[in-house]
């Protein structure tokens, strides 16, 4: 298994991630992949790209065109992540987060399109979700392994450096810049989608019968499992990693999860997660838990970042807007107590 990273402050993290056994179930960041016994001939790969796990399942085919279908994944993978790491110097968010309010900066089609859509959601949640956070991460640590609380005249100063209102969209020629001195994009709420789109589109190119995509826990699915049923993933419980809440069956659909357990620290009993409220520059508190299920994984990571950020009140009021999408937001109620809102109708 996977562990869910703990983060503890003024303690050093490794960002690498053991290496999870194939017969094992995989439990990574809030979702757990249910298997059984296989029917159709399967493959598997697992690697760690941009300190995040990867995985895919591919169904049909032969063994010799199914490994080099998961290697040309893979790859394209990597070409992702080589443009969205902010970390990564070479990249394009870098480039824009390094000159865009000096001069606007040419991305890459799909990178426009990501930071389009993104700005698209900034609007409609009232800025619950903003790409422009990567300020508000550095002051809290969760850039890096050493995360601490920080004066409140920093958070404060920084607000006016964070709303993805001050990123300045050039369609015709796909520049992106900065109306703000020192702001900073960071696609961490969205690009896990987005590569799983891309993929899942990738494999039903190249024919695969039935696949799954897991990028950090944010898992798309088409076709078939193995078994020749829809996949089955399992939702784990928010604080026990060997429970699941409920599980969900995929058919061409994604589930994307978050949770206050991925990055967090304590202080003085309260716990404060990497999960950021753009608006006032404070982890998210109302919620423990959200997983969305959507026709997209770019849908689904959008959502489930929003409606983790809104919280149980409202949440409902967004997700009006996106019926195609089933949600499940969980959160604590009477101390630590558990509640569960959903989309489903009550019975």
């Amino acid at each position: 298994m996977v562990p869910v990273l703990a983060v503890i402050p003024r303690r050093k993290l490794s960002r690498k991630l053991p290496s999870v056994p194939l017969s094992f179930p995989v439990l990574i960041l809030g979702l757990i992949l249910l298997g059984g016994c296989a029917f159709q001939p399967v493959s598997r790969r697992q690697e760690e790209i941009g300190g995040r796990f990867r995985e895919i399942m591919i169904v049909g085919k032969t063994k010799s065109e199914r490994e080099q279908i998961l290697t040309e994944a893979f790859e394209i993978l990597r070409r992702i992540d080589a443009k969205v790491d902010w970390r990564n110097r070479e990249s394009e968010i870098t480039r824009v987060n390094e000159k865009g309010f000096v001069e606007s900066q040419e991305v890459s089609p799909g990178i426009f399109g990501v930071l389009q859509k993104s700005v698209e959601f900034f609007e409609k949640t009232g800025g619950a979700f903003d790409i422009t956070v990567l300020p508000l991460l550095k002051v809290w640590g969760f850039d890096g392994e050493d995360p601490e609380l920080p004066p409140p005249e920093e958070i404060q100063n920084l607000l006016p450096r964070i709303g993805s209102n001050h990123l300045l969209l050039d369609p015709k020629r796909r520049k992106v810049g900065f109306q703000v001195a020192d702001m900073g994009i960071e696609l961490g709420g969205i690009a896990r989608g987005y590569a799983c789109d891309e993929v899942i589109q990738f494999l039903k190119a190249r024919g695969v019968n039935g696949g799954l995509v897991n990028i950090g826990g944010t898992i798309g699915a088409f076709g078939n499992s193995p078994e020749g049923k829809p996949w089955r993933v399992g939702l784990r419980h928010p604080r026990d990693p060997t429970r699941t809440l409920r599980v969900v069956s995929l058919s061409n659909e994604a589930v994307s999860t978050r949770g206050d357990y991925e990055q967090f620290f304590v202080v003085n009993g309260r716990r404060y997660s990497h999960m950021l409220n753009p608006r006032t520059g404070y982890p998210a508190s109302e919620s423990v838990a959200v997983s969305v299920i959507a026709p997209s994984a770019f849908l689904a990571d959008a959502l489930s970042t929003s409606f983790f950020v809104l919280g149980p009140e409202k949440t409902p009021f967004l997700a009006k807007q996106y019926r195609e999408a089933r949600w499940y937001l969980t959160y604590f109620t009477n101390g630590d107590h558990f509640k569960t809102l959903s989309s489903e109708p009550a019975s």
